[in-house]
């Protein structure tokens, strides 16, 4: 099973609570690459929703995500690339070359320009997100997961 993970590239496209925890557990596994791409800065309410525990400190100097996130898994992977930027339809070809995505964004313009790519790359990837509203004074959650199966040599990828 190990070697089905030894892929050359990955990428995780958004860094809030999903894409966050996905870092956690592909950290953990042989690929070579895992490229981080978020603008955002990683504040406390991203703390809440992320693994580990960010000192006071490092809440106080307001990092961006992939700079705090590459600083705390590289101790553990050599391989994390930090891409302080959103993919947009301006940079998609940041995501050329890579053997598999997480795509962990809300909807919106960018988000369809990228599976666009994907799909017409032949890439396999996985949009995931999950989100927790307050309306009325009531909690309500979603679970938003697609995924795309891809041949990636003699095997079948399949994430779900």
């Amino acid at each position: 099973m190990t070697n089905k993970l030894k892929l050359s590239k990955i990428a995780i496209v958004g860094l809030g609570g999903t894409g966050s925890y996905i870092l956690d557990l592909v950290a953990k596994t042989p690929v070579k690459e895992i490229h981080l791409f978020d603008g955002d800065v990683f504040l406390q309410h991203n703390a809440f929703r992320a693994p580990g525990a960010p000192s006071i400190g490092e809440m106080e100097t307001a990092p961006k995500k992939v700079k705090y996130h590459g600083e705390q898994y590289s101790k553990m992977h050599k391989g994390i690339i930090p891409h302080d930027n959103f993919i947009s339809a301006r940079n998609l070809s940041k995501l050329d070359g890579m053997d598999f995505v997480f795509l962990c964004i809300d909807g919106g313009e960018s988000k369809k320009d990228i599976v666009e790519k994907l799909e017409r790359d032949s890439v396999p990837f996985v949009d995931t997100g999950v989100g927790v509203n307050l309306v009325d004074g009531t909690l309500h959650g979603t679970v938003r997961l697609r995924s795309e199966e891809r041949r990636v040599g003699k095997e079948c990828l399949r994430l779900c």
